[in-house]
């Protein structure tokens, strides 16, 4: 006589395992499926990569809020983490030169506001200190200065002459 574990297809409590249940060795030692890794590296970088992109859109939104004209022009190129992971590094850019440093102490002056706005959209215990740099860059290329001429099959259509 079988008993009611054995009708519904389940090996027994103790003894041989399941045939559906993956081997201990692949388990704990094969690699991970679609090439991620397992372990806190692979979800560390993914979790670094995600708070960066949270701060960078939460500070692009709050410089707009600011009444501040020279910083309200600004907008965050990058967020990086610091290998600490108590710092982050804020690259923020400028279209005018002459204004880095009047612009990276306007910023020095608003990163305790700053900072509560990105506490408000991380979600975390501790919030990250930010680190601004400034960078410059023009608003139009020289390339794009001359008026523009298509070529090709998609620019003006010659008359042919009959």
């Amino acid at each position: 006589m079988t008993s009611k574990s054995d009708r519904r297809g389940r090996g027994h409590r103790r003894g041989r395992p399941s045939e559906h249940a993956p081997s201990l060795s692949s388990v704990f030692f094969s690699a991970a499926p679609h090439g991620r890794s397992r372990g806190p590296r692979g979800s560390a970088n993914n979790k670094s990569r995600q708070l960066c992109r949270q701060v960078q859109r939460r500070l692009d939104l709050a410089l707009c809020e600011l009444d501040d004209p020279l910083l309200q022009g600004l907008w965050v190129q990058s967020v990086e983490q610091e290998p600490g992971g108590r710092a982050l590094v804020v690259e923020v850019v400028t279209s005018d030169p002459a204004a880095v440093a009047p612009t990276l102490a306007r910023l020095d002056a608003a990163r305790g506001w700053l900072r509560s706005e990105v506490a408000a959209a991380i979600h975390r215990k501790r919030t990250p200190y930010l680190q601004f740099v400034v960078v410059t860059q023009d608003v139009m290329p020289r390339e794009l200065d001359a008026p523009f001429e298509p070529e090709g099959p998609f620019g003006p259509e010659e008359e042919d002459e009959p």
